[in-house]
């Protein structure tokens, strides 16, 4: 082979792909934060009387494999008024942790930007998160009617599917965890929320109530594991009914 042609394949050899990526607005980054600790006003800003925005360039991956969650890969300043309060910025995101984001069903890599504003008004400093989550509802009459239709569409173990895609055909014969809450939210409220009310609920039961095992689709995940059986399935139902009923007497 000449030395020619060693140079022309040498650099496909060279080039490795990194893992797909995809970009997210600030506001999804930020609905997505399940941690998501407040920057310390540094003194000396404080004391130089300096305000104004921090913006962060971060990149998302998963934190670990005893986690589903993600955090903070990487972080580069775009903008800040002074070098402490921007290193006080990244060393918040340490901490930071977010929901995984998909590419269809693969779980991938999130690009975005966190923006912090830091404000003196009245001699009282303040860090102020620009796109504040709103805080949840609580549970409605519709949320308990969603999750007792899904305890009815699953009332047998032959009408459930444990091979669940997400999918979710509306002349499917059997179906799957995530399935029969999608289709119970379907004949409840005519619409559906992937993150809804009852589906966070379910989530959160399996989390806390049936398995500490690390999914990328907690609902999907739990529903396909072989060691998961269908009274488990009726557990998780129960158990979501039972927080939610909790949470709408609470009203």
């Amino acid at each position: 082979m000449t030395a020619l042609a060693l140079l022309l394949i040498a650099p496909v050899f060279a080039y490795q792909a990194g893992p797909p990526r995809i970009a997210v607005e600030e506001t999804a980054l930020r609905a997505a934060a399940s941690v998501y600790p407040i920057p310390d006003y540094p003194p000396a800003s404080i004391q130089a009387n300096h305000t104004g925005r921090v913006v962060i360039e971060v990149v998302l991956a998963p934190a670990g494999k005893d986690s589903p969650l993600t955090r903070v890969q990487s972080t580069k300043v775009l903008e800040a008024p002074d070098t402490d309060m921007a290193n006080a910025v990244v060393k918040a995101l340490e901490g930071a942790r977010y929901m995984p984001f998909f590419d269809g069903q693969q779980a991938v890599e999130a690009s975005s930007r966190v923006v912090w504003e830091f404000r003196i008004a009245a001699g009282k400093p303040e860090v102020i998160d620009p796109h504040p989550v709103a805080v949840r509802p609580p549970a409605s009459d519709d949320d308990l009617r969603i999750v007792q239709r899904a305890r009815q569409i699953l009332g047998s173990e032959a009408s459930w599917n444990r091979a669940d895609n997400r999918q979710c055909p509306p002349t499917a014969k059997t179906l799957s965890l995530y399935c029969a809450l999608e289709k119970a939210t379907q004949d409840v409220t005519g619409t559906f929320e992937h993150r809804g009310l009852v589906m966070e609920d379910a989530r959160k039961v399996i989390e806390e109530n049936m398995t500490k095992k690390d999914y990328g689709h907690r609902l999907m995940g739990y529903n396909n594991d072989p060691t998961t059986t269908f009274a488990d399935i009726q557990k998780v139902l129960r158990l979501t009914e039972e927080r939610i009923a909790k949470r709408a007497n609470g009203r």
